[in-house]
């Protein structure tokens, strides 16, 4: 296997990893009520129907891994790495609303930013597990 296809798989498997992790973890504290008191939904419907596209998904948001980084700590690239899906569902997903929908006092772009930014450390911390 040719050095960028190991990478790529490699990133690929690290996103993944790292989209199952949130995914656990949101439905853990769903299940604690955690958030309830700030009008932000946590819970997960850990499904497989619902569970294996957002799976796929974070394995392709892994590739943002493969970009040419500076020197840094793993963990501060995946923190800085994880706000690529964010900027992506805040400009993409959201552009059908307006912008006062998006700031109207709840916490869920909050929500949106901490929970990619866990993809990203976790995906990180993976790809150190396993030599990537």
């Amino acid at each position: 296997m040719g050095p960028f296809l190991r990478s790529a798989s490699l990133a690929f498997s690290a996103g993944a990893v790292g989209a199952l992790a949130i995914a656990l973890m949101s439905w853990a504290a769903g299940r604690q009520g955690i958030g309830r008191g700030f009008g932000v939904f946590l819970g997960s419907d850990l499904a497989l129907d619902r569970l294996y596209p957002r799976i796929v998904v974070g394995g392709m948001w892994g590739l943002v891994f493969l970009l040419p980084w500076p020197r840094a700590p793993l963990w501060v690239r995946g923190v800085i790495l994880g706000l690529a899906p964010s900027l992506y569902a805040l400009l993409f997903t959201a552009a059908r609303h307006q912008l006062g929908d998006l700031v109207s006092g709840d916490l869920s772009v909050v929500q949106l930013i901490v929970v990619n930014m866990l993809w990203g450390v976790v995906a990180a911390l993976w790809l150190r597990c396993i030599g990537g």
